[in-house]
């Protein structure tokens, strides 16, 4: 028996990505908001004095869901410069989370402005998707798996967008490739972003290859742990850090811990 009673698209009627509808960090005042102002012609300026007065939520209700928007990347604030000197703002909506603003006057529309753009709805949070508890819970079967749920769980710590990029994919295909146990690289990468302290609003970890070298490191200290318990071998007090301080790339990470498996007869 159904639950949800349909009627027929023939008008008054909205087709929208629901990626905001299933994102649990958004309250369902701003989903709704979200919902509206998408239903809106494509050109339509927005001004918070006039969609206060198409719903009974008070001004602060208005601003905080708009805030949540803002913060998660479904609405950007464009400045514009008028000929006179003076400002004005644009408000920008997108169907998908967005990680940087178009260049003022130049909105691409259905485009994601992500530094890689889109070529498919995110699938984070897919209904076809596992989510990051089913693959604890189903186990992982093989090497895609693994690097799969690392990618969630960056993009899950990164909290700036829900696609991860070509470079993002390749660091963590090194990193399963290598050896690591896939749970041991996630808490790792764990213990990377705790300790970033950013400079700067706009300082945060963008990329998993940043997290590379400090992953192989910790792996390569596991090693040395387990290979001092089994035989009684002594661990220099010493060693070679294998993290990856700025510059190094993440082949320069690997080749290092590569070295240091092979020394210590991984």
């Amino acid at each position: 028996m159904a639950n949800i009673y349909r009627v027929q698209k023939n008008s008054n009627y909205v087709v929208m990505n629901k990626t905001s509808l299933m994102d649990e960090r958004l309250s369902w005042k701003a989903k709704g908001l979200h919902a509206y102002m998408l239903s809106l012609p494509d050109d339509w300026k927005f001004y918070d004095t006039e969609l206060q007065k198409h719903a009974k939520d008070g001004r602060d209700a208005l601003k905080s869901a708009l805030k949540e928007l803002r913060d998660l990347g479904y609405l950007k604030r464009v400045q514009h410069r008028n000929e006179d000197g003076t400002f004005n703002y644009e408000t920008l909506v997108f169907e998908v989370p967005q990680m940087d603003p178009p260049l003022p006057g130049k909105p691409l529309p259905g485009k994601p402005l992500t530094d890689y753009p889109l070529t498919e709805n995110p699938k984070l949070l897919s209904n076809n998707e596992l989510s990051i508890d089913e693959l604890n819970n189903n186990g992982l079967s093989n090497k895609a798996a693994a690097v799969k749920k690392l990618l969630n769980k960056f993009i899950e710590l990164r909290h700036h967008g829900f696609v991860a990029t070509p470079k993002d994919e390749a660091a963590a295909a090194k990193i399963i490739e290598f050896g690591v146990d896939v749970d041991d690289a996630i808490r790792w990468m764990e213990e990377k972003f705790a300790s970033h302290q950013p400079k700067h609003p706009k300082d945060y970890i963008k990329s998993l290859d940043y997290c590379s070298g400090y992953i192989f490191d910790r792996f390569v200290e596991k090693q040395e742990a387990n290979r001092g318990e089994g035989n009684g071998a002594k661990i220099p007090k010493y060693r070679r850090s294998y993290g990856r301080p700025a510059g190094k790339s993440a082949e320069q990470a690997i080749r290092e811990a590569e070295e240091a498996r092979r020394a210590w007869g991984g």
